[in-house]
């Protein structure tokens, strides 16, 4: 049980650093030529402190609450390829709502991480 707590755990917060990283690349291609950061390059966007301090204290906060559901969810099965599936459905979420409602993405994608990781588990339970 100990392996698995560090392992998913790390899972997660690995899962949630790098989605936080591509809703800042998928935002700063998203922004329309009249906002000021438009003309930064990708590159620029992330030596910006604030944009690094925000992703990052934000993606560290939802993996601490999606964490523990994780964990219930992904017990006594697959854990790393139904983590990837759970990843994959929040990417999507990410670059279907960024362009419409940033601030949607950012705050709902913990809530459809929790909602596939729930789906996930009963969908292979029940086989």
């Amino acid at each position: 049980m100990t392996i698995r707590f560090i392992t998913v755990g790390l899972f997660t917060f690995a899962a949630a650093y790098s989605l936080a990283v591509f809703f800042v690349i998928v935002l700063k291609l998203t922004l329309p030529s009249s906002d000021a950061a438009s003309s930064q390059s990708l590159a620029e966007t992330f030596e910006d402190p604030f944009v690094r301090l925000v992703a990052f204290s934000v993606a560290s906060i939802a993996a601490s609450f999606v964490f523990p559901v994780a964990l219930f969810c992904l017990r006594d099965t697959d854990w790393f390829s139904q983590g990837l599936i759970t990843t994959c459905i929040v990417a999507v979420f990410i670059a279907a709502m960024t362009p419409f409602a940033p601030a949607i993405a950012a705050f709902g994608s913990p809530v459809v991480a929790i909602l596939s990781l729930v789906a996930i588990r009963l969908w292979f339970s029940s086989s």
